[in-house]
């Protein structure tokens, strides 16, 4: 098997395009929307600071505690995940994994976290190539993984 030594994840634009379509879906449901003319565009309003501050700040999935990189280790049958401050946590299992062609989503189970992480890697936040070893090993690697 092989292994990804330190995957960095980037922004992507993927995330950025079902950002904007669900604001541009919430504009014209407020369109539709049989409300009193204030109401419409004090949400119009809302909506639109919320879509031009996402636009700006180029917002992700977890703000500052989001995961910058993923380093998978699959003859140790390790997993290790690096946060934006340089944290690094060890992944204890993969609770749930979904596999897609254009993202990897993965649950994980971290002893110094109660709750577990959830990974969300689109295809165009990381080179191909090693999106298409996260893919192998997301659906082979061996991780004490439930499979239920």
């Amino acid at each position: 098997m092989f292994s990804l030594s330190n995957l960095p994840i980037g922004q992507s634009r993927t995330l950025l395009y079902i950002y904007g379509g669900v604001h541009l879906l919430a504009l014209y449901s407020i369109y539709l929307a049989s409300l009193p003319a204030f109401h419409q565009y004090l949400s119009y309003a809302f909506l639109l600071i919320s879509l031009l501050y996402m636009f700006c700040n180029r917002a992700d999935l977890g703000g500052c505690g989001s995961i910058e990189a993923v380093s998978w280790d699959a003859d140790q049958g390790r997993l290790q995940l690096r946060q934006k401050g340089g944290v690094k946590l060890e992944v204890c299992r993969v609770k749930r994994r979904a596999v897609m062609p254009f993202m990897v989503c993965l649950l994980c189970e971290v002893e110094e976290r109660f709750f577990p992480i959830a990974v969300v890697i689109f295809r165009d936040a990381c080179p191909p190539q090693d999106f298409r070893r996260l893919r192998v090993l997301a659906l082979h690697g061996a991780l004490d993984a439930d499979d239920s």
